[in-house]
Formats: structure tokens, sequence, C-alpha cells
């Protein structure tokens, strides 16, 4: 028994004589790490509910122009430029140089065409010619028409007389049938003035069918006459039209400035043949030089 009780003594004895182990890093890292976590709940929800608490400030919006400012490389060019050129195939002028000024309405150059002057001449003369024909027919009419004029006069007088000559016949068939009736004339006398009488009818008739020829035939002229004078009329209107378009046709060889301006580009020179279309000049208004090409790139590129 007495041994028993020793060994079980010695083996507390044993035990007792043992380090403790140490726990208390593990319980402090174990505290960081649950505050870390509960302060990061902590800090969101404070932040959450910041931003929705957090005050709104408004400003009125009104319409109107964003204006930006850039700077960099550009071309300045003018509002308006022209260019002035050929209607025609002609032979160029003297031009003015480039960078000389010219006013609206100035004369720039004058072209030059054979073709164009050749036209002018033939109009003129066939102009001429036209209005000697209508001159012509004029006189012509005009004689026509009295000769038409005096035989219908004459056709009337013949008309006159006839009617004049059968009435005095008439007027002495009647005085001899009154003589013829009493006796006093023989029946060879009374019918030799029948004879008048019927002799001086046919004359009146003779004479108004004279009259209704001569004056159907006066109207005929005069109906031919009018269409003639109005084809001759017609052939003046068409020469002068023709004169007219060849005159302005030669009139559009002189080429004005239309605008106000500086010559920018000159694209035929003096003695140059060019063809209808074909520009000659430019002429550059200087004075609205309001329209600006900007090339803009991003910071660090070179620009296209």
């Amino acid at each position: 028994m007495t041994s028993t009780g020793s060994s079980v003594g010695t083996t507390k004895g044993t035990v007792g004589a043992a380090p403790p182990r140490r726990r208390w890093p593990l319980f402090v890292l174990g505290a960081l790490l649950v505050g870390s976590v509960g302060g990061g709940i902590y800090l969101a929800r404070t932040q959450a509910d910041t931003a929705v608490t957090a005050p709104m400030t408004t400003q009125a919006v009104q319409n109107g122009v964003v204006r930006v400012s850039v700077n960099g490389p550009g071309t300045l060019e003018a509002a308006a430029t022209r260019t002035v050129g050929a209607d025609q195939t002609a032979t160029v002028g003297t031009v003015p140089p480039v960078g000389e000024r010219v006013n609206r309405g100035q004369l720039l150059t004058q072209l030059s065409s054979d073709t164009v002057e050749q036209s002018v001449q033939t109009a003129t003369l066939n102009l001429d010619k036209a209005r000697a024909s209508l001159d012509a027919t004029r006189a012509g009419q005009a004689s026509g028409a009295a000769g038409r004029g005096s035989s219908v006069s004459s056709a009337q007088n013949s008309v006159s007389q006839a009617q004049q000559t059968l009435t005095e016949a008439q007027r002495t068939l009647d005085g001899q049938e009154q003589l013829h009736t009493i006796g006093a004339l023989s029946t060879v006398d009374l019918n030799a003035a029948q004879a008048n009488v019927t002799r001086a009818q046919l004359t009146l008739a003779g004479a108004r069918s004279s009259l209704s020829a001569s004056q159907t035939q006066n109207s005929a002229g005069a109906s031919s006459d009018a269409e003639t004078l109005r084809g001759a009329q017609i052939a003046v209107q068409q020469a002068e039209a023709a004169l007219e378009t060849a005159q302005q046709s030669r009139a559009s060889l002189k080429l004005y400035a239309p605008i106000t301006g500086v010559i920018s580009t000159v694209s035929a020179d003096a003695g140059t043949v060019v063809n209808s279309g074909a520009t000659i000049l430019t002429i550059l208004d200087d004075t609205t030089l309001t329209k600006l090409k900007l090339r803009v790139c991003r910071p660090g590129r070179r620009p296209p």
C-alpha cells in the first residue's frame, strides 16, 4: 500500500512540474479581428447614412449658348469667293495680276472671237436686207392698192354713166310710147327707142359686173398685201432678234467683277484660248474674312 501511494505521488509531482501553455496571444488576435470587422461594418453604415442624409443644392437652369475657346493653328478664308469665266470659246485679253484689288462692276478683261464678230456682221446685213424688203413691199403694195382703187373708181363711174344712159333711154321710150299711142310716132321709131333702153340696161349690167369684179380684186389684193406685209415685218423682227442675240454674245466678251475684292488666282493669261465654261480668274472678298478652318487634336498627338 505504501509502495502504491508513493508511485502516485511521484506521478503528480512530475505533472505539476511542466510549464503552463500561453494562450493570451490568440485571444488578443481574435479580439482585434472581431473589432476590425465590427468597425468596418459601423463605418460603412455611417457613410451610407451620411450619403442618404446629405443636403442637396439646386440651381435654376436657363437656355443659352455654350462657348468653348480652342487655341490652335488654322486657315482663315473669305466668306465669299467668285469665279469669272468665259461663256463661249474666245481668246483672253489682258487680265489683272494676282493680288490686285478690284471693285464691283470693274472691267477685268475683254475676250475676242472672230466667230462672234462675224455673227454680228451677218446679222446686221440680214437686218438691212429685211428692212429694205419691207420698204419695197410697202411701196409695191401702195402702188397696187392705188391701181386697184383707180379701177374701182373707174368701174363706179361706168356704172353711174350707164345708169344715167338707161334713165334717159327709159324717159325717151316713155315719151315715144305716148306719141305712138296717139299715132304721132311710127312703130319703127318706137322699136328703136325700146332697143336703146335694152342696150342701156345691158351696159348698166356690164358696168355693175365690172364694178363687182374690181371690188373683189381690190379686197383680195388688200388681203394678200396684208399677209405679204406681215411676212416682211416678221422677217424684220427675226433679223432684229438675231442681231440682238449676236450683240449680246459680243457684249458677253467683256468680263466685269461681280464683287469687290482681291484677285486670288489667275487661270488663263492674255492670249490663251479658252472654251465655254472655263474659269479665267477668281476674286476673293477680303472685306468679310469670317470663315476659319481649325484643326484640333488631342493632347500628345500630332496634327494630321
